[in-house]
């Protein structure tokens, strides 16, 4: 840390950790945003291109890279919504999603997966963690099939090579993903599915589930059975348990970094007295992630008040709703919406001050030449330069406008639906709900009409909206 840093108090911040409810621990501590002049760190280079702080961050004057890594075009204050907050220790924590933790030994973070199925990147200081990550496809059966079951809390050890418990919980969900994976459009598994083929292994009877030694289990794990440890007995247990067949595990060291890919759901413990530095951090190649994540929970929070659409009208509703998504995702399609819609403005500001003095035509070739696999020189050096930030505004763009044709496609689908309902003109709530998908429209339409003028298209470019595509999977 640099010398002569101000003080820094941790009140507020500070947690008791699972492990060792003795010992006081920050977790989600935002010091970057609390004490931004003492210019802790340095973002590396290959998390530069973060769309989700550098929205947040827009009006708060800190320079932050933003869409692209560089964040040129992307003025402070633009797009819709208001910035970062300033000042106070409420503010300081809606801030951004960039945190740094201090972790005793033997503390740990419960299974999950980040806001809005964001990526990650956590860096070690000092210490040392055990991270264990479950892929995406997989993760739709962590979701408890009864109301009386609890999301799990961590994920198991693995058992040994040749241990029969270990080759049958391995064969039962394998044949299950691979089915899934195999349906157009590819899907998830379920925690249905895996009950059934768990069933059809073996290894459930009735409700209760074998313990190792029952089933011949050979390797250090059997007779473990407290503590959510495999083989505890029950249905529930034996799904995460046979899922944990599939965790990828990995230690990280002082120094190291490690990057957390969109959707998958992980838990992490400290293995030794743990300083880290963590970014939650989204753009275009992980976006589609967030939009499919929450039009699944609009989809399951619609469904979770449906027995109070009868107490208010349509477009009271459809608040509610998204009342419900922001407060369990931390977002809603109306926060997305912003964030898009700012990306996009920003791309299309870039695009015309650099492809425009680089010349579509010429932007354009570049591109063929590309695609025909040829180096695409353009020559001199500024022309290389300006053509390079040309065609990283198109891509930005390009990203913007599949995900905001998604949600645009919702919106449409919610005014559809209230009508449907015969809602009309509300107060209150409702009143706003009329005015969701306007800016993104209008951003939508001159993002595609830019795009055609590089001779670019994107996702359902034919009309001025999309319909969202099956929200089964999360995966891309």
């Amino acid at each position: 840390m640099p010398e002569g840093r101000p003080p820094c108090p941790a009140d507020g911040y500070i947690r008791p950790p699972l492990k060792a409810p003795a010992t006081r621990s920050p977790q989600d501590w935002h010091y970057a945003s609390e004490f931004p002049e003492t210019k802790a760190y340095a973002l590396p280079g290959f998390f530069r291109d973060d769309w989700l702080n550098g929205y947040l961050l827009r009006d708060s004057g800190e320079p932050f890279p933003g869409p692209g890594g560089a964040g040129v075009g992307w003025a402070r204050g633009g797009g819709a919504g208001g910035g970062a907050p300033a000042g106070g220790p409420a503010d300081v924590a809606l801030s951004d999603y960039r945190f740094v933790y201090v972790g005793p030994k033997g503390s740990w973070t419960p299974l999950h997966a980040d806001v809005v199925r964001s990526y990650s990147w956590s860096a070690n200081v000092c210490g040392r963690k055990r991270w264990r990550l479950l892929p995406p496809p997989l993760c739709g059966a962590l979701r408890p099939g009864r109301l009386t079951e609890d999301f799990p809390r961590r994920l198991l050890p693995r058992h040994a090579p040749g241990c029969p418990r270990g080759e049958a919980l391995t064969r039962a969900v394998a044949g299950q993903a691979l089915e899934a994976a195999s349906r157009h459009p590819p899907g998830e598994l379920t925690r249905g599915q895996l009950e059934r083929a768990l069933e059809e292994e073996g290894e459930v009877r009735g409700v209760g589930v074998a313990r190792p030694r029952d089933v011949g289990c050979g390797c250090e794990l059997a007779g473990a059975g407290a503590g959510g440890a495999p083989g505890a007995g029950t249905l529930s247990e034996c799904c995460v348990e046979a899922l944990s067949q599939f965790a990828l595990e990995v230690e990280q060291g002082a120094g190291e970094a490690i990057f957390v890919p969109a959707a998958w759901h992980h838990d992490v413990e400290n293995l030794a007295d743990t300083l880290s530095i963590n970014h939650n951090w989204l753009n275009g190649f992980g976006v589609l992630h967030a939009v499919r994540m929450l039009l699944r929970e609009h989809d399951e929070a619609a469904a979770g008040i449906e027995d109070c659409r009868g107490l208010c009208g349509p477009a009271e509703f459809q608040a509610l709703v998204a009342r419900n998504v922001e407060a369990n995702a931390g977002f809603d399609l109306c926060s997305l919406g912003a964030l898009l819609v700012w990306v996009l403005d920003g791309a299309l500001e870039s695009l015309a001050a650099r492809g425009e003095r680089a010349g579509a035509g010429r932007v354009v070739r570049f591109l063929q030449s590309l695609d025909r696999g040829g180096n695409g020189r353009p020559g001199e050096a500024t022309q290389q330069e300006l053509l390079a930030d040309a065609v990283e505004s198109l891509m930005v763009a390009r990203q913007a406008c599949d995900a905001l044709a998604m949600v645009v496609g919702r919106f449409d689908a919610i005014h559809e639906e209230i009508r449907a309902h015969g809602g009309q003109a509300e107060e209150g709530e409702g009143a706003d709900v009329w005015a969701w998908g306007r800016e993104e429209r209008r951003a939508l339409r001159e993002g595609r009409a830019a795009l055609r003028r590089f001779g670019l298209e994107t996702e359902g470019a034919s009309g001025d909206t999309a319909q969202p595509p099956a929200t089964g999977s999360e995966s891309p």
